[in-house]
């Protein structure tokens, strides 16, 4: 066994770390119950496009509203409660339902009447070129399925 320098500051750290995470733990866990739910993303660089990627699922594609600036991008929409009956053997219900909103700043300014979306199996994909010059502006952006993006390619 080797010896070791003894650091009480380094153990006071520690000591409030875990007292930190004991004491925030149930009040994540309401946040989670109790919060309205938004929706995960991602943002990344795709060569001279932003992307963000979002997680959508339940969401029908009209439902969605997605507002791009040359520095934001916000999303809202509905996430619709399927119709339950109280049948023997149901037990509880974790998912979400109702309205979501989020703004989710941008890295860089792109151009919004240039950005197109896509909806896959729950999955939201934004892609948003860079911008060049310094206008400024908002666009809504249609969302197209995936069967609708397979329709447009095939006439082109």
């Amino acid at each position: 066994m080797g010896l070791f320098r003894y650091d009480p500051a380094r153990e006071l750290l520690r000591l409030r770390d875990s007292f930190g995470r004991f004491m925030e733990y149930p009040f994540r866990a309401m946040r989670r119950e109790t919060g309205p739910w938004q929706p995960s993303v991602d943002v990344f660089e795709r060569g001279n496009d932003i992307v963000l990627r979002a997680e959508v699922p339940g969401v029908a594609p009209g439902d969605l509203d997605i507002r791009v600036t040359q520095n934001s991008v916000s999303l809202k929409g509905v996430v619709q409660r399927e119709e339950r009956t109280d049948q023997e053997g149901y037990y509880y219900s974790e998912r979400q339902y109702g309205s979501f909103y989020r703004s989710i700043p941008l890295p860089d300014q792109v151009r919004p009447e240039k950005s197109r979306a896509t909806y896959v199996n729950g999955i939201l994909e934004l892609v948003m070129p860079r911008e060049t010059d310094g206008r400024e502006a908002a666009y809504r952006v249609p969302v197209v399925t995936e069967t609708e993006r397979d329709d447009i390619g095939r006439t082109q």
